[in-house]
């Protein structure tokens, strides 16, 4: 296997930031399974981010240290999994930068959610969410000592905001579902509390009118998905509240939390999504719409 020291080129992989450190392993092992699992090639990814240390070598430099580390995660990817293919890829420059570049050309980018790595010149952890808010491919994040092995029988879960034609994150948890065996939460949340906590009296029919409207109006946008993955059991929550408390404690036994990027600020997330990915204890995947 000839390391690659530029980005993916070709056909879209499952590409996963590689720190180096104990808590980013989770991330790493949860990469390898995607890619044996879809067939896909997986590449591991290790950002320098020094400018100090690039002022004193040439560009991609045979780094012993960085490539060892990449080359020990391959041999053991390979030695599960023996026909998945893997390239190895040492890159230099701002790190989220870096990882939105490879996501133009990647099926998915998996990061670890905290942790500096024994690189010692990059922290994925403080990068995911801004990587997660600026990546045209799907980004899951993943907890550390996350083990998808014990989770396998736990229902897929996706937080879904209606009005959004594409449906693209409903689509993507249809199909996770499908292709996991699992069944499919559906999760529809609107904030009305306000509402009903100044003016419970002459709000309380604006809440029912919401109440109805909303639950037919998440059937509707289910209903042709449900058509298309007929074998994924599909429960609607169509619930009141805060949306990332609610997304939070109905993923606290699913094996995925799948939620839609609409926000197009200089986060890339909103506020609702940036919870969720700080608190979620459980691998939550960012779709962009």
């Amino acid at each position: 296997m000839t390391p690659r020291r530029r980005g993916l080129r070709d056909a879209p992989a499952v590409v996963v930031g590689v720190d180096g450190s104990e808590s980013n392993k989770a991330a790493v092992g949860y990469a390898v399974l995607e890619a044996a699992n879809t067939n896909r090639s997986l590449v591991l990814v290790g950002v320098l981010d020094d400018p100090g240390f690039r002022a004193q070598v040439s560009p991609y430099p045979e780094s012993e240290h960085e490539w060892d580390v990449l080359t020990r995660i391959t041999v053991a990817a390979v030695r599960d999994h023996p026909r998945l293919r893997v390239r190895r890829v040492v890159d230099f420059g701002n790190t989220v930068n870096v990882l939105v570049d490879h996501a133009k050309l990647a099926q998915m980018v998996v990061l670890g959610k905290r942790g500096l790595g024994t690189f010692g010149r990059v922290m994925l952890g403080s990068t995911s969410t801004s990587v997660a808010g600026h990546a045209q491919a799907p980004v899951v994040i993943v907890p550390t000592d996350w083990r998808r092995d014990a989770h396998q029988d736990q229902p897929v879960v996706v937080g879904v905001e209606l009005g959004d034609p594409k449906n693209t994150a409903l689509r993507f948890a249809f199909e996770e579902a499908e292709r996991r065996g699992v069944d499919l939460e559906v999760v529809h949340v609107i904030d009305v509390e306000p509402m009903l906590v100044w003016e419970p009296v002459l709000n309380a029919p604006t809440y029912r009118h919401l109440e109805s409207r909303d639950q037919t109006h998440l059937e509707d946008a289910v209903d042709p998905l449900r058509t298309q993955f007929p074998s994924v059991p599909v429960t609607l929550y169509d619930v009141r509240g805060n949306a990332a408390s609610v997304l939070l404690e109905r993923s606290q036994d699913a094996q995925l939390l799948v939620i839609g990027r609409h926000y197009s600020g200089v986060f890339g997330l909103g506020c609702t999504s940036r919870a969720v990915l700080h608190y979620a204890e459980v691998p939550v995947a960012v779709i962009p719409s």
